[in-house]
């Protein structure tokens, strides 16, 4: 990693958050450019108590033997963009031979105007930059996105995943199968942004228009890319299959058009270098475009564009709502600290953007204090892999019975890879009477206190821990409507209880909500239940 005489797009070099140096928790300093000469001479440990606003960074990327390339140090402000590009310089005192370390010419320091010390090294000023962070466009394609037939989970994906890069989002749009719309879309985006991700419109039917309408809006002609045609045919060769000749239409590309290879699908991608714009065309199933922007968007992102990568911490709660959680924030925020929220069901994420000369740790220990024990995890995955793991590293298992989650509480425990190690099954059992037979619940327990209470979660977490033998048993009952609700157990009350070696605990949810969330909320609660049982 070098920076070039002229700097990539950005305020700083990219490449590798080893490049950074931080120094004593502080890497801060931004010089202006002077038109009379000026000197600063700062040691590392000054830098620190130097610096003009937080979030500063210090980029001092390593030597070249290239003399196209020159070890450069870059003073640069990540929000704003402003910095002051500095390079090494040896030369006569312009002020006077009894200060150490002044080693500027006098004509250079009048046209350089200033110059910094680091650690016995003497940068001058060489060029100023006043650029802006890299920014970037999502579109998405299809008459079945924009007539709402489908969910577009993909510009969501790629706005969060180029977002915690670094890069600032300009504008998501969605357009039909109409060429000249994505013409003109295309245009647009690439006139006002860095990147853009363009989703769908890559299959082989008359109506997917992608590289029709990329190679009109850059004026580029057609061809068949054999890079391309070869990588669907070894696709249909690898499920036994000759490709149709309507595929050959994917292999079909702008001029200058670099392939993407898709190893999940038949439609391979393709990026293309615009005057000032990067577009990368993925395919539209989410599936195969997921991997795609990881592999080549975030990879090419990482080596082309100056960024800073935005710090985040990232406390996972859950049975807090949104709210609350505000509530007890409040008042967190300080200079260079700015809090997020996020409600994912049944989580609550609580965002921590810090400058990057802050220490996170106390940071961290503060907001886990105001959240209480409903912080699951810090910069973890969600609540079933954070049981999961605990359950593994314990050597411990667990089993589940559920009356109202339909077999969701299994789905999540085992959605984790690995989860055979430590999930040994489950049961469902809407009626009394699997209940008594795969869990055995006594039938007069039933009958006095009815299938949804807490005697009978006890004895479900009870019951389906004996019948397999497991170190946990989650019992799960409720009211899921929306009908079967009454004044003394209405819709969305759920009981839930875990047996483990030293007892059994229960506990009461109520989640007036409609069917899909109540059984939302009953996993997370009895995820939870779980987690605080093994916990203690």
């Amino acid at each position: 990693m070098g920076v070039d005489a002229r700097p990539p797009r950005g305020c700083v070099d990219p490449g590798r958050p080893q490049a950074i140096l931080r120094l004593e928790r502080a890497v801060a300093l931004v010089l202006p450019v002077h038109r009379q000469p000026r000197r600063e001479r700062y040691g590392l440990a000054d830098l620190a108590r130097k610096a003009r606003a937080p979030g500063l960074l210090v980029v001092e990327p390593e030597r070249e033997a290239d003399h196209d390339r020159r070890d450069v140090l870059l003073l640069a402000h990540p929000r704003d963009g402003l910095g002051v590009l500095f390079r090494p310089h040896t030369g006569e005192n312009p002020v006077g031979k009894d200060e150490p370390g002044a080693r500027v010419g006098a004509r250079e320091a009048d046209r350089a105007g200033a110059y910094v010390e680091c650690e016995n090294r003497t940068y001058r000023h060489a060029d100023a930059i006043t650029g802006r962070m890299p920014t970037f466009d999502v579109l998405s394609q299809g008459e079945e996105i924009l007539s709402g037939a489908l969910v577009d989970t993909n510009t969501s994906f790629t706005c969060a995943t180029l977002g915690a890069l670094g890069l600032v989002p300009n504008r998501a749009a969605c357009v039909g199968d109409v060429l000249e719309d994505i013409r003109n879309a295309l245009r647009e985006a690439a006139a006002r942004s860095d990147i853009v991700v363009c989703t769908g419109g890559l299959g082989p039917t008359s109506d997917d228009l992608t590289a029709e309408a990329a190679a009109l809006a850059f004026e580029r002609e057609l061809h068949e890319d054999p890079v391309a045609l070869a990588q669907i045919e070894a696709r249909y060769a690898s499920r036994n299959r000759t490709m149709p000749p309507a595929n050959r239409k994917q292999a079909v590309v702008p001029q200058g058009a670099v392939i993407l290879e898709n190893h999940l699908g038949t439609a391979p991608g393709f990026r293309l270098d615009v005057e000032g714009s990067t577009l990368f065309f993925l395919p539209g199933p989410p599936f195969e475009m997921r991997p795609m922007v990881e592999a080549y968007v975030v990879t090419w992102a990482r080596t082309h564009l100056a960024i800073v990568p935005r710090r985040t911490v990232l406390l996972r709660c859950v049975g807090l709502p949104e709210s609350v959680a505000a509530q007890r924030m409040a008042g967190f925020e300080r200079p260079g600290v700015v809090l997020g929220y996020r409600a994912a069901l049944p989580e609550v994420h609580v965002k921590l953007h810090l400058a990057p000369e802050l220490d996170a740790a106390p940071l961290v220990a503060e907001a886990r204090a105001r959240l209480g024990d409903h912080v699951f995890g810090v910069d973890c995955g969600p609540l079933e892999e954070v049981v999961g793991s605990s359950l593994r590293a314990r050597g411990e298992t667990v089993a589940v019975a559920e009356s109202c989650t339909g077999g969701r509480l299994g789905a999540a425990l085992t959605s984790v890879p690995g989860a055979s190690a430590y999930f040994l099954g489950g049961a469902l059992v809407y009626s009394n009477a699997e209940k008594v037979r795969q869990c055995g619940v006594r039938e007069d327990v039933l009958s006095t206190h009815g299938a949804v209470s807490e005697a009978v979660a006890r004895a479900l977490a009870e019951g389906i821990r004996s019948a397999t033998g497991a170190t946990w048993g989650v019992g799960v009952t409720g009211i899921a409507g929306p009908g079967g609700g009454t004044p003394e157990k209405p819709v969305g009350l759920v009981h839930l209880a875990v047996a483990g070696p030293d007892g059994t605990r229960a506990t009461q949810l109520r989640a007036p909500y409609d069917r899909p969330r109540i059984m939302q909320f009953a996993v997370g609660a009895a995820l939870d239940l779980l987690r605080r049982a093994t916990m203690s």
